[in-house]
Parts: structure tokens; sequence; C-alpha cells
């Protein structure tokens, strides 16, 4: 649900207060500044992403899988380092993954632009963006 949910609000089919709301229920707050991060692993590895338990540092966060890949939605300041200290992570569970890291930004429009950076940082091909 919460996938669909910010697929949704990135795509625009939902906005204003009615999506501020439901990314409330769903653990996305928009009263601050958040920072998205994109998880796209390897083809043979896609599956797993839904079921990967994410490490402590990630308690809150909001997690979805939005066109195969796993987003992540942190609160700006949450920890710093969080993308080194998953990237880490994925790589000691046996998976070959990318993270692609948005901006921090507040509002719908910010959740949205933030998740567009994180994808376009996909294309730098490196495990980290």
């Amino acid at each position: 649900m919460t996938g669909q949910l910010l697929a949704d609000v990135v795509a625009g089919r939902l906005t204003g207060t009615d999506a501020s709301l439901r990314l409330q229920g769903a653990g996305i707050s928009m009263t601050g500044r958040n920072v998205t991060l994109l998880v796209e692993a390897a083809s043979g590895q896609v599956r797993s992403l839904p079921a990967l338990p994410l490490p402590p540092e990630f308690d809150g966060a909001a997690t979805a899988v939005v066109d195969g890949r796993l987003a992540i939605v942190v609160p700006e300041g949450a920890r710093p380092n969080l993308a080194r200290m998953l990237s880490d992570y994925l790589y000691g569970s046996g998976l070959t993954a990318k993270i692609g890291v948005g901006g921090s930004y507040a509002d719908l429009a910010g959740l949205r632009w933030s998740y567009f950076e994180a994808k376009e940082s996909l294309q730098r091909g490196h495990s980290l963006n």
C-alpha cells in the first residue's frame, strides 16, 4: 500500500491535503524536510527487496517498493552517513545494489523532487550515488 501511495504522489496523481494525510499515516511527515534513498538491486535479486530487514538505524523510516526499487524516506538529519551505512549493509548481505540519494526538501513537491533526484543519481553507475 505504501508503494502505491508513494508512486501516486511521485507521479502527481495524489496531491494536496489528502496526500499529506495519507503520507503521515504511512510514516512520512510533511512538516519537515525528508531525504529519499532508492535501492536498485541486480535483476536476479529484486524479489528480495521487499523482505529485506533494514539495519536498526533505519527504524522508523518509511519504506516502499516503487517501480522495482526500494524507496526509503528518512527525515533530514536522521543520522549522518545513512546511505553509506546502507551500502555497506547491502554488500555484507550479499546483494549487488546501487543506492541513489535525493536531496533534502520539505512538502509534497520536495518529496517528489528528492525521489527524482535519487532516481536520476542511479544512472551514475556507482554503488552509492
